[in-house]
């Protein structure tokens, strides 16, 4: 497991409650059960905002991950950047086959070689570990669920084809949102325990109207096909499947009977929901699905190993501390620390729409909302060899947040419980926030919020005034405009970092339709960026009226605002000033291999309102 080490523990303070302060909401928000967080995972995130008196962001693991978080088992830890699935029997966890995913066919490249890059960390750690009881043996183990989880499996959806035959088993046809993968399925109740053990036999992948299959017999055994629908990463697939080939065999007969086979088989004839190509040599044995498992392991009690399959985790989006508890210092993060050196101001700072920052090189403020930073983090390249290689670009306060996070997730789940019970449960936050990961270039919803309840009187009566977005001091966030309207509310009282990435959608967003559409008209713009500006034309498209105008003011509050008694120079100043802001981020978006960090700022920083 991973040990954190707090270099400059900060010193926060609790802040005095205030006499008049409005009744903060008691009950949590539905949604963060539903985007995978449990009741006690969502009390702990709160605790630990009031304690740090922080604001902290996470991702959302999904649906698919709720139960098995509650139930304890491990999360995505640094070694392990693969999507995990959601849907089918194997819902929730990452899966050792690539097409396994939330994805399906079109991650299968990503998770294949994410998958090569755990094995190789894995390599790493049992080569330089002394403790030996402490480091897996291999990445896979097979997946096993319990009968709650089973029923909820049935109950909300995630196997829409099935059949049950007897009290303990289960087959079906599960595949993606997309239908891109379909995989035979059974599910099976141990003879000696109340756990389900998940198994597969052929996956097939689409292929225009038709399916294909996914998988190749050798033997008793099976590789990955490698004349399937996507023929890249050939070389990588045969490497892969050594791996597969040591980690798989057929499931004995007196776990899924002839007698078993013969109803899985009529079950599968009458559900009969995908158009399959003959397959010359089908898989007539059942094989486990296998997951992947994190090299340090949670668990080492024979009776636990099964929850070491790894869920979606609480991937920490942002924490913004409260303006007067922190050290400025916590903030700034590992890959600032070589080139640290204090930034001389600029003259014209009225006019200027940034300001460099002492103490944060690669962070701009807002000259016009003070407290609100736009952090320039570089690219992979420019961050090798400058991350922790096991939490990554992480700050002294994102490290403090999530080791509070894990001891207090712990005690929520095994406080109550006698010492001699208590035993192991995993980490819930692993490394850093993505406010401070390399190759981000947008935001993705839900993003689950929690803010310090002590804080709630004064921003909520702020934001009555305003825009009413403070549902309550922990739920989930939608969409862009709620995000930026939080933003404008919690500069009154907490230091806001944006990652530059978020803040180049926004602008893609936001900026003159005329401007995209020449760099789309541009005949040499390379493929990636022309990727991404796309995205972003359908994006606003899909956008209502009242979305996107809500966007661009909320952009023109933070960036140039303008008092209501404002003449039309001084309005169309503004105005030229945000779509300049808007343009060099756009400059930003086409280029192929994006500048490093120190490029970006620089960019951007001259901007002014002439």
């Amino acid at each position: 497991m991973t040990r954190w080490t707090i270099q400059n523990q900060p010193t926060l303070q609790p802040r005095n409650q205030p006499n008049n302060q409005s009744p903060v909401p008691t009950e949590l928000d539905p949604r963060l059960v539903e985007e995978g967080f449990p009741e006690q995972a969502s009390k702990a995130f709160q605790k630990a905002a009031d304690e740090l008196n922080c604001v902290i962001w996470s991702r959302v693991p999904g649906k698919a991950c709720t139960t098995l978080i509650d139930e304890g088992y491990n999360l995505k830890p640094f070694y392990v950047h693969g999507k995990s699935c959601n849907w089918g029997p194997m819902a929730g966890f990452v899966c050792q086959l690539p097409a396994l995913n939330k994805a399906g066919a079109s991650k299968m490249a990503y998770n294949l070689k994410e998958h090569i890059n755990s094995l190789v960390w894995l390599k790493d750690i049992q080569e330089r570990e002394s403790e030996e009881d402490k480091v897996a043996k291999t990445l896979f183990l097979p997946l096993s669920i319990s009968d709650k989880r089973k029923q909820e499996l049935l109950n909300s959806g995630f196997l829409p084809n099935h059949k049950k035959i007897g009290n303990n088993l289960i087959c079906g046809i599960a595949q993606d949102k997309n239908k891109t993968i379909a995989v035979e399925y059974a599910i099976k109740k141990d003879a000696t325990s109340n756990l389900w053990h998940i198994y597969h036999r052929n996956i097939y992948i689409k292929d225009g109207d038709r399916y294909i299959s996914y998988l190749k017999k050798n033997r008793e055994k099976f590789s990955i096909d490698q004349e399937d629908a996507n023929k890249k990463n050939v070389k990588i697939k045969a490497s892969y499947n050594e791996k597969i080939e040591e980690s798989t065999k057929p499931v004995d007969r007196s776990t899924i009977t002839v007698n078993d086979i013969v109803q899985i088989n009529q079950g599968i004839r009458e559900l009969n929901i995908i158009p399959v190509e003959k397959v010359s040599n089908p898989l007539d044995n059942f094989y486990s699905v296998n997951g992947v498992q994190s090299p340090y392991l949670a668990y080492r009690d024979k009776k636990d190993l099964y929850k070491n399959a790894v869920s979606g985790d609480y991937d920490l989006f942002a924490v913004w501390p409260f303006t007067p508890n922190i050290s400025f210092e916590m903030t700034t993060r590992i890959s600032e620390f070589p080139d640290l050196q204090p930034t001389q101001p600029q003259p014209n700072k009225i006019k200027n729409l940034f300001i460099p920052v002492e103490k944060k090189e690669n962070a701009l403020e807002i000259a016009n909302s003070r407290n609100v930073f736009i952090e320039f983090i570089g690219t992979y390249q420019e961050l090798d060899g400058k991350e922790n290689p096991e939490l990554g670009n992480i700050n002294d306060l994102v490290q403090f947040t999530a080791q509070t996070l894990n001891s207090l997730i712990r005690a929520q789940y095994l406080g109550k419980k006698e010492p001699e019970d208590k035993g192991q449960f995993p980490n819930r936050a692993f490394h850093s926030d993505e406010g401070g990961r390399p190759g981000v270039d947008e935001i993705e919803y839900p993003i689950a919020f929690f803010m310090p309840k002590s804080q709630w009187d004064d921003l909520k009566q702020h934001d009555i005034k305003q825009k009413n977005v403070l549902k309550n001091t922990a739920f989930v966030v939608e969409n862009h405009v709620e995000f930026l309207s939080l933003v404008q509310l919690l500069k009154r009282r907490f230091y806001v970092f944006l990652h530059d990435g978020w803040f180049m959608h926004w602008m893609c967003l936001a900026a003159d339709e005329k401007a995209v559409n020449e760099r789309l008209g541009n005949v040499t713009l390379p493929d990636k960026p022309r990727r991404y500006l796309d995205a972003r034309i359908k994006e606003r498209s899909d956008l209502d009226g009242v979305s996107r105008q809500s966007i661009e003011s909320l952009l023109s509050d933070l960036l140039t605002p303008t008092p209501a008694t404002a003449t039309a120079p001084e309005q169309n100043a503004a105005s030229r000033a945000l779509q300049g802001v808007a343009e060099n981020f756009l400059e930003i978006a086409t280029n192929l291999v994006f500048p490093d960090a120190a490029e970006r700022k620089d960019l951007i920083s001259p901007l002014e309102i002439e």
